[in-house]
């Protein structure tokens, strides 16, 4: 009887037919471009690209479980420094990838050695955010351990651009989060760096030099549901932009102000969207890309 992969089983999670089918196309890419030619034995660097709030979180985990299906151990989801965010990326890694996966939070440094200790263990997810004090303790966790060092390690590193770069490149210093990650980065027999932002000047405008410098790019399409830049700042502008006077807010204020046209309008505008998701079911789209 076959044993279903990591990647099907967390396709299995995703309710969205749209959503599902972007995801397994994303992380294809990935095995044709990136992990069919991987030798394992070499560090190397890359981007996931996607638009702003387009379901990126996703994407990475599709990505993840690509990747373990083909050999990786080890993963180290990087989120900026922020304890909801840190906290809502693990628990959708905990429901998306549970099957078959050890995903362990910034806290659970027990969970984590139990898992290396089994003979039959599970590759590993560890979901940090990108502060100092918990970047040092698991660096020192995994470094020694020496757990990394015959393991195949993925680093995702998500909104790449913000904290992980070397700040101090320019006072011949290296930044304290950066070092962390990089010690990571090198500990493992080998290491795919996948920086993941939608906003990826700082990440691409690297010198050669850089270690930290991409030498491939991922890129994934929003849903067919996505309301971008595109849209918001297109030409002509569209109908849902309207443009104010500098003066509005005082008059809507005033109790004995009878100008409150724009306010009701708007109002009025945001209840037909609602109205519009809710028949359409675009509600339950957004929601599902919002989730995975």
């Amino acid at each position: 009887m076959r044993h279903m992969s990591f990647l099907e089983a967390y396709l299995n999670t995703i309710n969205n037919v749209e959503v599902k089918q972007t995801v397994s196309e994303t992380a294809a890419k990935f095995l044709q471009e990136v992990l069919s030619s991987f030798n394992f034995q070499s560090r190397i660097n890359g981007l996931l690209l996607g638009e702003v709030q387009s379901g990126k979180t996703g994407q990475m985990f599709g990505i993840v479980a690509q990747a373990a299906d083909e050999g990786f151990d080890v993963f180290v989801i990087l989120t900026t420094d922020n304890n909801r965010l840190q906290t809502q990326t693990f628990e959708r890694a905990s429901l998306g990838l549970m099957s078959g996966m050890e995903v362990c939070n910034e806290t659970d440094t027990r969970r984590f050695n139990l898992n290396r200790r089994l003979t039959t263990r599970k590759p590993v997810v560890i979901v940090l955010k990108k502060n100092s004090k918990i970047l040092k303790k698991w660096r020192n966790e995994l470094l020694n351990s020496e757990y990394l060092k015959d393991k195949n390690v993925m680093i995702i590193d998500d909104e790449a651009d913000a904290a992980s770069l070397n700040t101090r490149i320019n006072q011949d210093d290296i930044s304290v989060i950066n070092e962390h990650i990089s010690a990571i980065r090198t500990a493992g027999a080998s290491c795919i760096y996948l920086q993941v932002t939608a906003t990826p000047q700082a990440v691409l405008l690297q010198t050669e030099e850089s270690d930290y410098k991409p030498s491939f790019v991922i890129y994934f399409k929003p849903g067919s549901a996505y309301l971008g830049g595109d849209f918001f700042f297109s030409r002509p502008e569209p109908y849902c932009i309207i443009e104010t006077s500098d003066d509005e807010m005082a008059s809507v204020i005033d109790p004995d102000s009878e100008d409150d046209a724009r306010l009701k309008q708007a109002v009025l505008n945001f209840l037909v969207v609602c109205a519009h998701f809710k028949l359409s079911g675009i509600e339950s789209t957004l929601k599902q890309q919002n989730c995975s």
